[in-house]
């Protein structure tokens, strides 16, 4: 199916050059509308989903989300540590 779609001119441009730069081809411009509705259409359909069992879905802006600090200090080099350990440990013993 063909379809006709109307931007304006800059930000066409933009788009074309983003999607040129990640994927090499200019000729990936429909995929990439393509894949952009299909991530809209899925969003919607959380949505309602969530509606029809009675949660109540609305836009959060970035100012409303409050920072939390854990209560249990946490240190994520430590833990990287540990995993990288472990990591080698395993191959080591093998």
């Amino acid at each position: 199916m063909k379809v006709s779609l109307y931007f304006e001119d800059d930000l066409w441009g933009k788009f074309k050059k983003n999607v040129l730069r990640r994927t090499g081809d200019s000729r990936a411009l429909s995929s990439e509308v393509q894949n952009l509705l299909r991530e809209s259409l899925i969003e919607n359909v959380v949505k309602i989903g969530f509606e029809n069992i009675g949660i109540e879905v609305k836009p959060v802006s970035s100012n409303q989300i409050v920072p939390v600090k854990p209560f249990v200090s946490t240190s994520s080099s430590a833990t990287l540590k540990k995993m990288r350990a472990s990591r080698l440990g395993k191959a080591v013993s093998r």
